[in-house]
């Protein structure tokens, strides 16, 4: 009987085993033709109606990260995918592009080269043995190449006050570096090392910023779930909506200057009720300087939710990196697994409308972006093409699927407009610079430099939004993509590049949206000038041997991003990161990669998070929801054994231990050599 009874717990234990290993396996990864080496037959490759192939599996509006990892995902479980892109780039906010200026100090023309929105990720990024190396190894087999940018990899700097508490010092430059013991190191000894309360509010901070980024990984999880199954779990998302109704004003008043607990900060321990200290004191010059990821979700601190806040803190804890070469790359690299399964990737591509048929997603309208610049007016459209695929995937945003991309008459559109709170991020302004020299000649700096107004940011970002040309961004992002990558200076020899980034709302430029790039008139020229004299002097000010040296600049606006990349309202993150991204009553809409609307599927920033990372497990999520639950286990497994193996060839362990290994780093924060 007990023989009987093992024998059959063996079985049913087997054949349990077996349907999972046949449910999660991925397909044979089928190639059906090789890539060509020519990079721009990928980032040029434009939208001519009949060299779309006929019979696509997947239509993917978007050549972002989330587009592009997505459509790559797809394509190696054997789907034919075609991707549509406005631009006449691949990439989004990862392409790279040239501008040739006449110089504003000598004679001739010089060429220079940005990136758009990949400044640089965490080092996690470079390392296939971490979570997100892996994961972007797999999208782009290993063609992106990426450098560690050492050690410190973030400057915050402040304009310099004399004011400051008796026996401190008084800097307004400091280092992020890579681990919590040396960050915390750093920050006390250029605070205040004679207080003992400082390492250690700082200390609790970050282990409270880990403890609320957790929440979020496990956020990931129930998403991959079918909705039916969500809701029978939805227990595992109260942590992430418990840390995600607190501000990152809150948190930081309460742990760093109050020297509140988890447990009362999460509790909503109410702050005490004193005057405003205006002085910059240790603990303001402390919120002011712990503030700093908030350039990489662009929320001010009283509006924004600590979970973007504590997910960016502790992305970069382990240090950064930035690509060997082009940012284009990525998006190159993409493309070309797209292209080895028989599908194609177009730019100058503009998607007009998403056609439903009996209340499913079932192909797009899409004429040539070139094709609206000569419309005389408004009522004026040009010659659509209609394509037809079983999936159609958004990598645009939520925001631009349900004002642009689905009739306003649909009722699941006018539910959006009425119960959903979320709002587009905000935009940005951009300098590109040229310089004249190498970097090392010039002296410019190697490590990303954040530029903060004042310690009192909400009291900077007031300010600004009140009043932006009278007064200097609240954060400015100063990076030099020439000292980054190592392949810069034989790439363009005597000569560099630095871009500035400050906040910008999309209100401000409104009035020339629709008049073409470079035609707005003097009255525009003559606006953005002001931002432009801003960000000069913040670079001028804290990187004073440029002075001299700049070739030519050219400043963007968020109607820049809204043209050329279609962001909503210029938006650069999606969503904006304030309590109502963290609100589960928002939860219908955003952090989401399925819609209501069958065979229409979401991928990037809004169906995960923002900035590059975030897009690119938006991208992910969006795969995973097409293929289904089983098969995206079988995927996180798929990209857990490569990590597994890079893991065996760094170490030179067992297969097995090489395995484990990788599920933990799979699930964690801490790159194994740091």
């Amino acid at each position: 009987m007990i023989l009987e009874l093992l024998m059959w717990t063996v079985f049913v234990a087997s054949s349990v085993i077996l349907v999972l290993w046949i449910l999660t396996s991925p397909p044979a990864d089928r190639k059906t033709r090789t890539a060509p080496e020519n990079e721009d037959r990928y980032a040029k490759n434009r939208f001519i109606p009949n060299k779309v192939p006929k019979d696509a599996d997947v239509i993917v509006i978007g050549s972002g990260m989330g587009g592009m990892g997505c459509a790559s995902i797809l394509s190696k479980y054997g789907k034919k995918v075609i991707v549509l892109e406005h631009h006449d780039k691949l990439g989004g906010c990862t392409h790279t592009f040239s501008w040739s200026r006449a110089n504003m100090s000598e004679e001739g023309h010089t060429t220079c080269e940005f990136d758009t929105g990949c400044h640089y990720t965490a080092v996690d990024m470079s390392m296939p043995t971490m979570r997100s190396g892996a994961v972007m190894k797999y999208l782009t087999e290993g063609q992106a190449k990426w450098h560690d940018l050492g050690d410190p990899y973030d400057c915050v700097v402040f304009p310099h006050d004399s004011k400051v508490d008796p026996g401190c010092p008084n800097n307004d430059a400091y280092n992020f570096l890579c681990r919590k013991d040396r960050l915390i190191n750093e920050i006390t000894q250029k605070i205040n090392p004679n207080e003992p309360l400082v390492p250690q509010r700082l200390n609790a901070f970050l282990q409270f910023c880990r403890h609320a980024r957790g929440t979020i990984v496990k956020m990931f999880f129930v998403r991959m779930l079918p909705r039916w199954v969500e809701k029978l779990l939805d227990f595992l998302t109260i942590p992430y909506y418990t840390y995600g109704k607190l501000t990152t004003q809150y948190v930081l008043s309460a742990m760093l200057e109050h020297g509140f607990t988890e447990e009362e900060v999460l509790a909503q321990k109410e702050l005490p009720k004193e005057p405003k200290i205006d002085l910059p004191n240790t603990w303001n010059r402390m919120k002011g300087v712990m503030v700093h990821p908030l350039g990489d979700y662009a929320c001010q601190p009283s509006d924004s939710t600590v979970v973007a806040h504590a997910l960016t803190a502790c992305y970069y804890m382990n240090g950064a990196a930035y690509t060997s070469g082009q940012t284009q790359s990525i998006s190159n690299s993409c493309a070309k697994v797209v292209y080895e399964h028989g599908g194609e990737c177009f730019v100058n591509a503009h998607v007009e409308e998403i056609i439903l048929k009996e209340g499913k997603a079932v192909g797009v309208r899409v004429c040539k972006a070139t094709s609206m610049e000569g419309l005389k007016s408004a009522d004026e459209r040009p010659e659509m093409t209609e394509l037809y695929a079983p999936i159609i995937i958004n990598a645009t945003g939520m925001h631009t699927l349900y004002n642009k991309l689905l009739s306003p008459e649909l009722p699941l559109v006018k539910e959006y407009k009425t119960t959903n709170k979320c709002i587009p991020s905000f935009g940005h302004n951009y300098l590109f610079v040229a310089i004249k020299g190498d970097a090392d000649e010039v002296g410019i700096p190697v490590t990303n430099t954040w530029y903060f107004n004042g310690y009192d940011t909400d009291n900077c970002f007031d300010k600004y939004f009140e009043n932006p040309t009278e007064h200097r961004p609240p954060t400015v992002y100063l990076g030099f993509p020439c000292t980054k990558d190592p392949t810069w200076k034989k790439r363009f020899p005597g000569i560099s590049n630095c871009i500035l980034i400050s906040d910008a709302k999309y209100e401000w430029f409104e009035k020339w949206q629709d008049m073409r790039t470079h035609k707005r008139g003097d009255e525009y020229d003559q606006y953005k000038q002001k931002f432009a004299d801003k960000l000069l002097e913040v670079l001028y000010e804290k990187v004073p041997q440029v002075k001299g040296k700049v070739l030519w600049y050219e400043c963007g606006t968020p109607v820049s991003d809204s043209n050329f990349l279609q962001s909503f309202r210029g938006g650069s993150y999606g969503t904006r990161c304030n309590l109502e991204f963290a609100n589960k009553d928002n939860s219908r809409w955003v952090m989401r990669a399925d819609t209501e609307i069958p065979n229409l599927f979401m991928a990037g920033q809004d169906a995960w998070t923002p900035a590059v990372a975030g897009a690119m497990y938006g991208g992910m999520l969006g795969a995973i929801k097409v293929l289904g639950f089983f098969k995206g286990v079988g995927l996180l497994i798929t990209i857990m054994r490569q990590q597994a193996n890079d893991i065996r060839k760094e170490t030179g362990w067992s297969s097995a231990s090489s395995f484990a290994k990788a599920v933990q780093l799979f699930f964690s924060d801490t790159p194994m050599n740091r």
